[in-house]
């Protein structure tokens, strides 16, 4: 009796673990596809960033004390009055209206100009002239000053000096990168025009080639070397 109740209760326990088992394989085939015990879950789409809004359109006129605008100052320009001058810089001038502070340089005369441009009445207020005052030069000078030297007869130096500086033949203006400082001495033409120092180097190396003997004179267009 007891052998024979020993393998009804073996019986028993094996027709459980059946049932269960196939109970668990029903359970895990109920959906509309293939299923995996811990499956690792879908990825969500990554959601949409933020970005900057985009700038909107500059203001046709500032306030305040805000620089002025491209619009501000091609009107300034307007209503100046310095017909052949070469203009310079500009500025926000001080005072209760809204007024811009132009420069130009005026190679005629050897002249500093500084004309007040009421933006909001829209009129020239006032023009200042001085004498010995030499501004940095502007990009478009340093661009005249390298023309002027390159179809001088000292631009034939200037070529030489390349050569011995950079290694090789200069290829023409687009290899060089060009800036200059304004030249002031004191009994010369340099004591009232407007002179400037060109510091050339080679755009690809940024080698710089030595000219600091050579003197382009803007105020007549003339090139000298010092002594």
């Amino acid at each position: 009796m007891m052998a024979r109740w020993k393998r009804n209760e073996i019986l028993t326990v094996v027709v459980t673990a059946v049932i269960v088992t196939a109970a668990l394989i029903a359970a895990l085939q109920v959906g509309d596809g293939p299923q995996s015990v811990g499956a690792a879950p879908a990825a969500t789409e990554e959601p949409p960033g933020v970005t900057d809004p985009a700038i909107g359109p500059v203001p046709g006129t500032g306030t305040g004390r805000d620089p002025l605008t491209p619009a501000e100052l091609a009107g300034a320009h307007r209503l100046a009055d310095v017909a052949g001058a070469e203009f310079l810089s500009a500025e926000l001038a001080a005072g209760p209206a809204r007024q811009a502070a132009l420069y130009y340089y005026d190679y005629r005369t050897d002249e500093l100009v500084k004309q007040v441009v009421n933006l909001t009445a829209g009129r020239l207020d006032n023009t200042y002239r001085a004498t010995d005052m030499q501004p940095p030069p502007t990009p478009q000078e340093v661009t005249t000053a390298f023309t002027v030297l390159l179809g001088s007869p000292i631009g034939a130096t200037f070529r030489s000096r390349w050569a011995g500086d950079i290694g090789s033949a200069f290829p023409g203006p687009a290899a060089a990168t060009v800036t200059a400082q304004t030249y002031v001495a004191d009994g010369s033409a340099c004591g009232r025009h407007r002179c400037v120092q060109l510091l050339p180097r080679a755009t690809a190396t940024g080698d710089f080639v030595d000219i600091s003997d050579i003197v382009v004179d803007l105020s007549d267009r003339t090139v000298r070397k010092l002594s």
